[in-house]
């Protein structure tokens, strides 16, 4: 009896000093981690696994450890350890699956989100996360599904709202779209990609006057080509036709080999009557696009008949209509019978 008192107290002792290594071996990789000091870390809770094969979040670490590495391939074998010691390890679960979406193996992923939020169903970041997944796949209805279960458990999720303003932009619900995209700028109203899609979606709106002001704001501060056309094609829509046709005239100075300012500048032309400008405008964009040659035509054929030059114009329409134009068809057809004699 005495014996196995003794031995027992010897192995109670050595079991103490065993746990007591590798608990102080693990903590300093803690601290590597807390320092950002991710190859030490990765020595340290190797050495920790080492020393006790079973010791799961020393496996679960050095996962973590290579995903804040970036190397997700080498962090997956870590997380299917720990899952192995402690199949309730729901962390290690979850980082398996974005480690798996990292590395394009993206039904792996889904299973382990599915099987993470069976475990956790009110973590809306794995639905977002899942989200995410199925848009990689291309399969935008799953993960509006999942976007919308994550916005349902977290309403100011600006992350997931602004994904559902994407799908919602594809979807042409534009409306919807816009709801999503200032309900995100209630967070952030400087964020630049917010500003734009707000910008865009005014405009695909028709709301000419706010889209202009925005992209006047955005070409203010970034400066880019795509905000000053965009401010010339807000005014053209509004029917801001001098306005629109001094920011094209400008974009023509920058870049005049652009067949689309002349294209765009020749229809203002043409409805406010300066049929001679229009004319030049399209000549010059023919120049520049033949491959848009039959809606080139068709038009300056217009700007023509509108100066009386109807042979030209007649001319004009019918190379349109011989290049399929339904529009130069319909005009050849029309007003053809008047002539220049």
């Amino acid at each position: 009896m005495k014996q196995f008192i003794i031995l027992s107290f010897l192995l109670s002792t050595s079991f103490t000093s065993f746990t007591q290594e590798v608990n102080a071996v693990y903590e300093k990789g803690i601290l590597f981690i807390e320092q950002n000091e991710l190859d030490s870390a990765i020595q340290t809770f190797t050495r920790a696994a080492q020393i006790d094969k079973y010791h799961t979040n020393s496996f679960y670490n050095l996962g973590v450890c290579y995903m804040m590495k970036g190397e997700y391939n080498s962090s997956i074998p870590f997380f299917n350890r720990t899952i192995l010691l402690d199949s309730n390890n729901n962390l290690a679960r979850f980082n398996r699956a974005a480690a798996y979406s990292k590395t394009n193996n993206f039904l792996f992923a889904i299973f382990d989100y599915e099987y993470y939020i069976q475990k956790v169903p009110n973590d809306s970041q794995a639905y977002y996360n899942k989200a995410m997944v199925y848009l990689e796949m291309s399969e935008k209805e799953n993960a509006f599904v999942e976007l919308n279960k994550a916005i349902n458990l977290s309403p100011y999720y600006k992350d997931a709202i602004f994904e559902r303003a994407l799908i919602y932009r594809e979807k042409n619900d534009y409306s919807k779209a816009l709801k999503d995209i200032e309900s995100c700028m209630l967070f952030d109203k400087t964020d630049t990609l917010l500003l734009i899609n707000q910008a865009d979606l005014n405009f695909l709106l028709g709301n000419y006057d706010k889209a202009e002001k925005q992209y006047l704001s955005l070409f203010e501060s970034l400066n880019t080509t795509y905000y000053h056309e965009q401010i010339a094609y807000s005014r053209m829509y509004a029917g801001k036709n001098w306005p629109s046709i001094e920011v094209f005239a400008e974009l023509i100075k920058q870049n005049s080999t652009n067949y689309s300012y002349y294209l765009n500048r020749a229809i203002i032309y043409i409805n406010i009557d300066k049929n001679q400008e229009a004319e030049s405008d399209l000549t010059k964009a023919i120049s520049l696009n033949p491959k848009a040659l039959g809606k080139c035509l068709n038009l300056r054929g217009i700007a023509r008949y509108n100066q009386k030059s109807f042979n030209e114009a007649c001319f004009d329409w019918q190379q349109a209509s011989n290049l399929h134009n339904d529009d130069g068809k319909l005009n050849l057809e029309k007003y053809c019978e008047k002539r220049d004699e």
